[in-house]
C-alpha cells in the first residue's frame, strides 16, 4: 500500500502521539488516514488531544501499545 505525502505526515503525527490515545482511539485515526480522510483524521486527533489537555488526563490513563 502506497501512502501519499499528506497520509505520511498524519501517519507520523499519530505515532508520535501513541502514547496519548487509547487503543480505539489510535486505531481509529489510523484507519481514517488509510481510508484517505487524513485531514479529517488530524482534525479528529487533535480534538482528542484537547480534550485529553482540558480534563486533566495524563498519559498514564492511555494504555500502552
Amino acid at each position: 500500500m502506497l501512502l501519499t505525502s499528506v497520509q505520511k505526515k498524519a501517519m507520523a503525527d499519530l505515532k508520535s502521539n501513541k502514547g496519548r490515545l487509547t487503543v480505539q482511539q489510535y486505531r481509529t485515526v489510523k484507519g481514517q488516514i488509510l481510508a484517505g480522510d487524513a485531514a479529517g483524521a488530524e482534525r479528529g486527533m487533535k480534538n482528542l488531544l484537547d480534550r485529553r489537555s482540558r480534563l486533566g488526563r495524563s498519559e498514564s490513563f492511555a494504555k500502552q501499545t
